[in-house]
């Protein structure tokens, strides 16, 4: 089956063999690329409406190794362990407050994989604070937006430089080329508003900060 770019590269970064929680899975395209296209031991499939889960049953043959159930978030893992979760396509906020509501037993799942569509910073920010160590983050283009995906499990706190958890520590050292293109994006967008007559000094500041930061982002990839 033909799937999203976004969730290819999530599926990229869940290894064979394993058990997978998604999470938020809607018509479950990512467990039923799994299915097809992997070996995996288990692959359980949540979400919080029951029709989403429906159409997704309605494309299980009885032999699929699908399991779904009708939960919010990351209740699976109360009774439950996964080498796997994937959390992907909602706001970065609305997977912190599912990693919030979580923090008795969401050290049961070994992995995460995150594809925030918003605000990816903040999700950075809140997993180093939180004994999360980022593993692997990869970007993608699709449509016309910019987005990243992290691989992250439990680990010593690591440093991060402003510009880093902004735009990716790990993207910047890999010089990747979708981020670079994204930067350039960003900072001609970020001198258009600032040259406008009618923006407010503070907005001014604001972006002359992030300015500095896309400035350091970009002078990694002349090292």
């Amino acid at each position: 089956m033909n799937i999203s770019k976004r969730l290819k590269e999530v599926s990229n970064l869940i290894e064979k063999e394993s058990s997978i929680l998604d999470v938020g899975t809607d018509h479950g395209y990512l467990p039923l690329f799994l299915e097809e296209n992997r070996n995996f031991e288990k692959i359980v499939a949540t979400d919080i409406s029951i029709d989403s889960l429906n159409k997704l049953k309605s494309k299980l043959d009885k032999n699929s190794k699908i399991e779904t159930k009708l939960q919010d978030g990351l209740e699976y893992l109360i009774d439950n362990e996964a080498e796997y979760v994937s959390i992907c396509g909602m706001g970065a906020r609305l997977i912190i407050n599912i990693l919030e509501k979580a923090k008795p037993y969401r050290e049961k799942a070994k992995y995460y994989i995150f594809q925030p569509n918003t605000t990816i910073y903040e999700l950075r920010e809140y997993l180093l604070i939180n004994g999360f160590k980022i593993l692997d983050e990869v970007s993608v283009v699709e449509d016309g937006y910019y987005y990243n995906i992290i691989k992250a499990t439990f680990g010593q706190k690591e440093d991060y430089k402003d510009y880093e958890l902004k735009y990716s520590k790990i993207l910047l050292e890999k010089k990747d080329k979708n981020t670079l293109n994204y930067l350039k994006k960003e900072k001609d967008r970020y001198i258009f508003i600032r040259e406008k007559e009618n923006i407010s000094d503070n907005r001014k500041k604001q972006i002359e900060k992030e300015l500095i930061l896309i400035e350091r982002a970009l002078k990694r990839y002349e090292l």
